[in-house]
């Protein structure tokens, strides 16, 4: 797959949009043609959002909506160029208060639309297993290059590349290897003075998870040890991500890190948990 040749004065590079193969990975070959793609067009905001500006005041959704959502105008601009270029434009996924414009297609359509060629890499890793012995994503390199009739409307176009974005980063004892103290999450939440008597109650905890997830008796069983009632935790699809629970060793344990100390600290609060694929 090539992208249209057409004339440079018709097309400029998206800003912060340029992408470089990453240092170990291997090209695997093109994407296939008909592969189907999500993509989210990321529009300006109308006005620039200063929060400090506010001095703590909260914006009523219609003020937000009013003052710096995406242009109706530009998001006009940007359905028309994904339907000249055979994109279906998702009304249910797109919002111009989240200056968000999501469109579907094919690798083929895609690569016309936003003047990229796209591969597919692979890259071994260094903790390789025979679960996981490499990683593979699908990706360009240059820059995306779009109308110039559409690029000063736009702040980024995500899911072209897939790239994984987050590692984790936590460590587990090796055997033999033992620690001189733990401490439980209410300990640490009383060595940092959280406020006593501050439990959550009425307020919802956001979690982002990228991978992973977890067995809701697990969880029973962690906040049982500690005395305390289990948190109400619902799982939250994003993108085709879910609660995929299944290699303790990987993901899932950040993952219940996460959840136990947010619901050991505030014990009242519920806990939202939004899985999303681990990509732009």
């Amino acid at each position: 797959m090539t992208p249209p040749s057409g004339s440079a004065l018709q097309r400029v590079p998206l800003a912060a949009s340029h992408c470089m193969k990453p240092a170990n990975a291997e090209v695997q070959g093109a994407a296939a043609p008909n592969e189907q793609m999500s993509v989210s067009i990321i529009l300006h905001r109308r006005r620039p959002l200063d929060v400090a500006a506010l001095h703590g005041r909260q914006l009523t959704r219609e003020e937000f909506h009013k003052q710096h959502a995406a242009d109706p105008k530009a998001m006009k601009i940007l359905r028309q160029f994904a339907v000249e270029h055979g994109l279906t434009v998702s009304e249910k996924e797109s919002s111009s208060d989240r200056r968000t414009l999501v469109v579907h297609g094919t690798a083929s359509q895609m690569q016309e639309a936003f003047g990229v060629t796209l591969q597919r890499y692979a890259r071994a890793l260094g903790h390789a297993t025979q679960a996981q012995p490499s990683l593979t994503w699908r990706g360009y390199e240059g820059a995306i290059q779009l109308p110039t009739a559409c690029a000063p409307h736009v702040q980024a176009v995500l899911g072209l590349d897939t790239r994984p974005i987050a590692h984790t980063h936590y460590r587990r004892l090796r055997p033999g290897q033992l620690a001189n103290v733990s401490y439980s999450p209410p300990q640490v939440a009383e060595l940092y003075d959280f406020p006593a008597g501050a439990d959550g109650s009425g307020q919802t905890i956001g979690i982002i998870e990228l991978g992973g997830g977890y067995e809701a008796s697990d969880l029973e069983k962690y906040f049982q040890n500690l005395n305390l009632t289990p948190p109400n935790v619902v799982a939250v699809s994003v993108d085709g991500g879910k609660n995929a629970p299944g290699n303790p060793q990987g993901a899932d344990g950040e993952v219940a890190l996460d959840i136990e100390i947010a619901g050991a600290i505030a014990p009242g609060a519920s806990i939202a948990v939004y899985f999303t694929p681990n990509t732009a």
